[in-house]
């Protein structure tokens, strides 16, 4: 199962997410 770790928004869009396993 892949939880969201981190993430960046530019300009109001989602535009890097990292992903964790848990």
């Amino acid at each position: 199962m892949k939880r969201i770790d981190t993430y960046q928004v530019k300009d109001g869009v989602v535009v890097n997410v990292t992903y964790k396993e848990v």
